[in-house]
């Protein structure tokens, strides 16, 4: 693993499911989603977004998501 990082280990934001979040994207500012699952693996999360009383789902990386505080 750190051959493929380079030798450089980084901070990865603790996020779990059930965590209210934002998007880090000037597309996605104002909008609040729900984390629903986690893929530790591909460093994804699929964060749930209501929009006009309809849910959708999107698959992230973890760089982009801001967890917002309770």
């Amino acid at each position: 693993m750190l051959y493929k990082l380079d030798g450089k280990i980084g901070t990865v934001q603790l996020i779990q499911v059930g965590d209210r979040c934002r998007l880090e994207d000037p597309m996605w500012e104002n909008v609040q989603g729900v984390i629903t699952k986690i893929d530790r693996g591909r460093k994804r999360c699929c964060i749930e977004f209501v929009f006009d009383h309809g849910r959708r789902t999107v698959w992230v990386g973890y760089d982009i998501v801001k967890r917002e505080e309770p």
